[in-house]
Order: C-alpha cells, then structure tokens, then sequence
C-alpha cells in the first residue's frame, strides 16, 4: 500500500494513505486521509477514529471530486484544504483537521474562523509567482507584477502600471504611482501621490506627499516637503521642512525646528553657497 510518509497527523502517524478501497487500513487514527485507487477520480475518505467517512465524490454534501483538488484555479470554485477552519459557505460548524472543503480561491486555509490557532511549517524555500498578503502587508512587486519593484506595506505601489526599479516600504507609499521609475520611498504614506515623478528618495511617514511629477528630489525626515508638485532636485532635512522657491534648493530645517546653529565668523572668501537654513536663505562662504 503507497504511503506518503512525507505528511504526519498529531500522533506523527502516516496521514496520506493510497490503495484500493478493499485494502484500506482499520480506521483507528483521527485525521488521516485515504485515496481510492480504484475510483481516484471521486474517492477521498477521513478517518474518524471509528470509521472512514467520504469527503469527496458524487453526493457528497459541499465537496468536489479529486480532479478539482489536482487542477485547483481551473475550476470556477476551487476545492481548499482547511484546518481547524470553516468553509466558505458559512456553517456553523468547522472542519474537523484535514477535511477537504470548498474554500472560494484559497486552496488551503490554517486556522481560518477556528478558536485555536494554527501554524504552517515550510522547511524548504517557498516560491509564491504573486504578491503575498502577511497579517495585510503586501510583499512583492506591486502593481504591474514588474520584477525589478520592490513593494512591503498595504497599497503600497498598488497601481503602478509600467514603473520599474522601484522600492515601497509602507503603507501606502508610492500608491498612485503609474510609470514613474526608480523612486525610493520609506514610511508611511512616503511618495504617496507621485504619478510619474522618477529618481526620487523620501524618507520619513509623510514625506514627499506634494509630488506627482517632480523627479530627483531628496527627502530625509518626517513630513519633508517640496512646494510645488513638479519641483525637481531638491534636498530637504529635517522634520516638516518644506523646499521654498522651486527647483535645486538645499534646505536643512525651519524657522521652529531649527537644525543646528548658525554663528558669526570672518571669512575673505568671495564664493559662496546659496542654501536655505531653518527658513532663512543663508550664503555660505566657501573656503
């Protein structure tokens, strides 16, 4: 009789059993699960601890034959696996450990609806082809699916269309971006209004929330800003520190959170850097 010995119940019994109906084995282990060879089409048996109860085949109640569970997404409701979870259908009732329900598009459910809770254990790599959905982060590549995207937060580049190279990590961050490319965005609702705005860097929750086409711009601290929404180039430090005047703008603070301090000295030199300093545009001398 062909066991799977790869997938073990509670009592670290073979859970997978395969033969002719004849040749089952005595129920006596609650939780395994058995596969008629004779009929593979509809025979999927539990057991009970007594007794071998049909999960799957023709009468059945709310259970789909084997072909479904061996082509999950071809059907238009496919057959999950849940433990110690309910089906979709919303009974009140949920399914003992291993029972095969319809579950809509969730092909196994651990734990769904269950007053325990339940884990998964992968020992090898994992590969998921779409983004994932953890405790409602998203993980993956966002909008568009390109593969050079980096997404880690809810809606987080959620419509993105044909940007590349670009990196989400928040919720929200860089949400309505369309075809902008290699724009960098860390915090909270960061970059959450750029359309097509590219080479862009904000971090800080808030930060960069003005821009939808400006491109190049530098933002580092929370709620750093730009003035208008196309304004490019700039590089702004410092919580809610906004870039005055357009474009190319050095700014570091503002008139009420002062970064650092300002003092006098004499300096001969004659070349100078024009830069904005808690508010106040400022020329530095430059040795």
């Amino acid at each position: 009789m062909p066991v799977d010995f790869s997938v073990t119940n509670q009592l670290a019994s073979p859970a997978i059993y395969a033969s002719s109906f004849a040749t089952r084995p005595a129920a006596s282990f609650k939780g395994r699960l058995f596969i008629d060879t004779d009929v593979i089409s509809t025979g999927i048996y539990r057991d009970t601890g007594t007794a071998w109860v049909a999960i799957a085949g023709t009468g059945v109640a709310e259970t789909q034959n084997l072909n479904q569970v061996c082509t999950i997404g071809n059907t238009t409701t496919t057959l999950g696996i849940i433990i110690n979870g309910q089906s979709s259908y919303g009974e009140d009732t949920t399914a003992p450990f291993g029972q095969l329900l319809p579950f809509g598009n969730y092909a196994l459910s651990i734990g769904a609806y269950s007053e325990f809770d339940a884990s998964l254990y992968v020992k090898n790599d994992a590969l998921f082809v779409k983004d994932i959905l953890v405790n409602d982060i998203t993980v993956g590549r966002g909008g568009g699916n390109e593969q050079t995207n980096t997404v880690f937060g809810k809606l987080a580049l959620s419509s993105n269309s044909v940007g590349i190279r670009n990196t989400a990590i928040g919720v929200s961050t860089l949400k309505t971006n369309a075809n902008g490319n290699e724009n960098t965005g860390v915090g909270f609702r960061t970059l959450e209004f750029v359309e097509s705005g590219s080479y862009n860097i904000a971090i800080g929750n808030g930060s960069g929330s003005v821009i939808t086409e400006g491109e190049g711009n530098t933002l580092l601290g929370y709620n750093t800003n730009v003035d208008e929404n196309d304004d490019s180039y700039n590089v702004v430090i410092g919580a809610n520190t906004v870039a005055p005047n357009g474009n190319y703008q050095f700014v570091v603070g503002n008139a009420t959170q002062n970064a650092g301090a300002v003092t006098t000295e004499v300096n001969a030199s004659s070349r100078v850097w024009n830069v904005t300093i808690n508010g106040v545009n400022r020329k530095i001398l430059l040795a």
